[in-house]
Order: structure tokens, then sequence, then C-alpha cells
């Protein structure tokens, strides 16, 4: 979108066109606003905005609220991750969200004190300041629209960055590909004040950083993982891997990436309970240290899956599974198995297998009762079916 076009959308007349539109079911937007005294592209651009807002929804609370770009929303943390980390990690003292984009972060900073937004981008401070009006936290940050240098903060104050993750529109996990690049960021973790790096779940850290690492996880994915600097470090340095609940709880594990897994010597038997790790935990590589915390046993080096009666019931680290039946990846056999099962809603599911490899187990189509998941897997030099009961969490 152009920049006129931009000024339009954020002019009064443009925001009320939203707020107009807003108001009216999907379907009826487009004939309603070509009534309108709008142009063609002005009215696209309103419905863009909509359209991302929808999208928002399942991310962002408040989501109809918010002035968004596509770019800025793929990468905008969510509003459950970035409550958590401003509830953990900042106090009410003032913060620095550098890179700030859209606001993801630096709105739940706002709610908690005083926040400094650096974005160097001065239309996505437009969006940030229309967004705060909106939310009610305008007060509390002060915009700064400039690019991020290290000395510029001042001595010991608490910041967060979210690097751009893309160079020449494509996605990167190397620092030395981000922006700010890599010296701006060795400046940022040198200063050892308290601060925060937000990266991509799969990011190597520079082996001159350091820093503490936490993934986070929440809706069954591995959302981002932070380098903590300075004061938020942890004596034992090891992982740390947080998983936040739909209604915003959270729960933390910490453990030793070295730990040497526990394998079964057999495949698992009808009756036993698998458990599948979090995502979060195969982004850090603890799913040996959860095992051994659960007195739980991997079921083969290729396959994260775990089996053993340990961990709590309520647990949110693992989804459990009760086996119910042992068998092939053969298509012919499973149709005659499930039917047997009297299986019906059927979830696929695999660890260590091709995806490609589920393609004729995907088109079964069974017509029983029970809801039941298949569960793909390696066992030494054969592929395993185990179909199996999801077991819900203890209330």
């Amino acid at each position: 979108m152009n920049d006129d076009l931009w000024d339009w959308l954020l002019s009064e007349v443009g925001q009320q066109a939203c707020q107009y539109l807003q108001q009216i079911p999907t379907q009826e937007r487009w004939p309603r606003a070509r009534r309108q005294p709008w142009s063609l592209n002005q009215t696209e651009a309103i419905l863009t905005q909509l359209d991302l807002r929808k999208r928002a929804a399942a991310k962002l609370d408040a989501a109809e609220l918010w002035w968004l770009t596509r770019r800025g929303l793929e990468q905008a943390s969510g509003t459950a991750v970035a409550r958590y980390k401003a509830a953990r990690y900042f106090s009410r003292g003032e913060v620095h969200d550098l890179c700030s984009g859209i606001g993801g972060d630096l709105m739940e900073l706002a709610r908690r004190g005083s926040v400094v937004s650096v974005e160097q981008d001065p239309r996505l401070i437009q969006l940030q300041k229309l967004t705060s009006r909106a939310l009610g936290v305008e007060r509390n940050i002060r915009f700064e629209s400039r690019a991020v240098n290290a000395n510029d903060l001042p001595a010991d104050t608490a910041w967060h960055i979210d690097p751009d993750r893309r160079l020449d529109e494509k996605k990167s996990v190397h620092v030395e590909r981000f922006s700010p690049g890599l010296e701006e960021l060795n400046s940022l973790v040198d200063r050892a004040s308290q601060g925060i790096i937000k990266l991509a779940p799969a990011t190597p850290l520079p082996e001159a950083w350091d820093c503490a690492r936490e993934w986070i996880g929440a809706q069954g994915e591995c959302k981002q993982q932070l380098a903590l600097c300075g004061p938020l470090t942890w004596k034992s340095r090891g992982h740390r891997v947080t998983v936040i609940t739909r209604s915003g709880k959270w729960t933390s594990f910490e453990g030793c990436p070295e730990e040497f897994p526990d394998f079964m010597d057999r495949v698992p038997e009808e009756g036993e309970i698998l458990h599948e790790p979090h995502a979060a935990f195969f982004a850090a590589g603890l799913v040996p240290a959860l095992a051994r915390a659960n007195e739980l046993r991997q079921v083969s080096p290729d396959c994260g899956y775990l089996v053993g009666d340990g961990g709590a019931n309520d647990s949110q680290f693992t989804a459990r599974f009760r086996v119910e039946r042992i068998t092939r990846l053969d298509p012919r056999k499973l149709k005659r198995t499930l039917a047997e099962l009297d299986a019906g809603v059927l979830e696929v599911k695999k660890r260590g297998v091709p995806a490609d490899w589920l393609t004729p187990v995907r088109k079964l189509k069974p017509k029983g009762q029970r809801p039941m998941t298949l569960l793909v897997f390696p066992f030494e030099k054969r592929v395993q079916v185990a179909l199996a009961t999801r077991l819900l969490p203890a209330e």
C-alpha cells in the first residue's frame, strides 16, 4: 500500500470508515462499501485492514482495536506470550521496547508501566499510537522513530528487542542476517543490563553471548525463543521451557539439554500411556530431561514419544494417549483395525517419519463412533502405528 493510501486510511475519515465497516457482517461489507464515496483502492485498504484484524483475533486480545500490517502481524508476539514476558521479567520501571513493530509486546509492557517504543519505521509508530490510544495505554508510552543504537540506552535500563528476521523478504533463523545486525546485538548483550532478545525457536545463539535460553509454547506450538541477558539469566544456565495455557496460566520446566535419553527396548503395548511432549521441548532439546524427570522412557532414538505411567494427568507439558492397538503402516490393515475399534473421527500424528508417508493414511475415513488418534513412529527398522485414545487433562 502506498503512502498516500496509508495517509487516507489513518486519517479521521479513514478511521471512521474502518469503524463503520467493522460493524457490518463480512459478506455485506463490499456492497455496503461501494455505496460510500470511497475509491476502489480506499475500499480495498479498509477491507484489508479488517481482514488482518480477523486473522489477528486468534493472537491478539481486542484485535478489532488494532492497526496492523501483514508482516507486522506475522512477527508480533501474541497477547498471552507478551503478557507472560512483561509480568515475569519486567518490573514497573521504564522499559525500552526496541524494534517494537506493530506493538505486540509494547502494549503489554505499557499495561505495567512506562515504555519507550523505538521503531525505525515511522508508519509503524503511527499504527502504535492509534492502537495504544484505543487500548487505553498511550499515556504510558514514549514513541521514538529511530534506528536501534545500544549506546543510546540509559545505563542499567531494561530492554526487549524483536529484531527483523527477514533479509531480502526471506525469513532467516541466523542472527547474522537479522536487522539490527550481529554487531549491534552484540553491543546490547555486552551491556549486561536486564534485557531480552526475541528469537525464532530454531535460532542458534552466538558462542560469545552469555545468555540463558527459554522457549515459550502456546496453543500447541513453540512460539518463540528468548535469549535472557544480564540479571535475567539463572544460575543453572540450563534451558527453560514455559507453556502458556489458553487461560493465560503458565508452567515452566528447567533442564539440561545434554541429558542422556533412556530408550525403550520394545514397542509400546496395548493399555500403556504414550506421551507427546509439547513442541517447545523438541525446540529446546529437553525431551530426554522431561522424560527422566517424570520417569518416562523415549520410544526410540528417532521418535520423541514417551512411554510410562509417570507425569501428572493435568500436565501442560505432554499430550497423553492410551494405546488401544499397535499395528503396521498398511492402509488395508489399518482400515480393518479401525472398524474393529469402532473408530470415527481420526486424528493423525507422526514423529520421525516423512510427512508424505502419511498420505494414504489421511485418506482413511472410518465410520465408527469413537474419536481416535493414529500415531506413526519408527522403531528399529520398522514403522509402527499406535491406534490410541486421547486422554484429557484432569480437571
